[in-house]
């Protein structure tokens, strides 16, 4: 696509008019049909009149050369009902970088240009996009939003979920097995079970306690016990069941996810409220257990001598240094 020549937009008449320029990875998602689903980037404008001038969409973050030319586009053919072409007399940028990089050609056309980290017309067109995108329907609770859970303690968990995930349990089991996990060694004990026999969901399915676990193995309709049960779970899904927060810290701490269809998924169940976060206690469990079932399965499991029952202590490491899990298994819960 041939570019706009900086000439034809010098011609153009000058406004007295402020526009805010907004590049961002928007907070709802694109569902082709037949391709995959993806967050956009919007490149938008925003006049000093809240009207919106110009909004390019990219599956990919834009590039400068691409920016520039969405604002030379905006200023030659700016959107229906946000006026005839015109230059603006100064643009404003959230990103110091991406000003620094189009600022001369900014001066060439003769715009002034400035960095603001707050764009007042800019962000709330934006989040009313979203909303609309999205139909209204809120945004899934962040991670992140758990009172006392710290970036470092969820990357460390989400460390430990990626690894568990490659080793693949569910792989290595003959059947769904039950098994009793301390963790403090000396506190309550929880029972869990490795999900993903069936080759369906996943991850590990953890009750707070065992008359929970045995009702989920001896009752005929596991589903429509989970809305009477008490318990919570990790499992292992796609991007688009995730808050943007914490997809958002994914990309800016680097926290692993194995491949497309492996984001860990932790909620909790209660009759009372049906699914809701995890507490911090279960985000500390996860964060001794999930290593500990690793180094188990990775180093001790023997399918040939499984069958008997075993107790074993596991030494890991977590954010505040070193900790003891004790797991047995398989129990039996008749």
């Amino acid at each position: 696509m041939a570019k706009i020549p900086l000439e034809k937009i010098r011609n153009l008449n000058q406004k007295p008019e402020t526009w805010e320029v907004a590049v961002c990875l928007a907070r709802t998602w694109i569902s082709p049909e037949h391709e995959n689903q993806y967050r956009p980037w919007y490149v938008m404008v925003v006049s000093d009149q809240n009207k919106v001038i110009r909004n390019g969409i990219y599956e990919q973050p834009p590039t400068a050369d691409e920016i520039q030319e969405e604002l030379l586009k905006a200023m030659k053919r700016p959107m229906l009902g946000s006026g005839s072409k015109r230059r603006p007399q100064k643009l404003i940028f959230d990103d110091e970088a991406l000003l620094q990089e189009l600022a001369p050609v900014l001066d060439a056309i003769e715009i002034a240009s400035e960095f603001r980290r707050d764009l007042p017309f800019a962000n709330p067109t934006l989040r009313e996009l979203e909303q609309m995108m999205n139909r209204g329907y809120p945004e899934p609770e962040s991670l992140l939003s758990i009172p006392g859970a710290t970036v470092p303690l969820l990357g460390k968990v989400f460390e430990a979920a990626a690894d568990f995930y490659r080793i693949a349990p569910w792989e290595l089991l003959p059947y769904e097995v039950a098994m009793e996990i301390r963790y403090p060694v000396d506190g309550a004990t929880r029972y869990a079970v490795v999900m993903g026999g069936a080759g369906e969901s996943f991850g590990i399915f953890v009750s707070d306690d065992l008359a929970g676990l045995q009702r989920i193995f001896h009752e005929f309709d596991p589903p429509g016990l989970a809305s009477e049960l008490k318990f919570f779970s990790l499992t292992y899904d796609t991007a688009i069941y995730f808050a943007f927060d914490d997809l958002d810290a994914i990309a800016q701490y680097g926290w692993p996810i194995p491949n497309p269809n492996a984001y860990p998924s932790i909620m909790r169940f209660s009759p009372e409220k049906e699914f809701f976060l995890p507490s911090l206690n279960d985000i500390f469990w996860l964060e001794a257990v999930l290593p500990a079932l690793g180094e188990y399965f990775e180093n001790h499991f023997d399918v040939d001598e499984f069958e008997r029952e075993r107790g074993y202590t596991f030494d890991v490491g977590i954010l505040a240094g070193r900790a003891d899990v004790y797991l047995q298994l398989p129990i039996d819960i008749e």
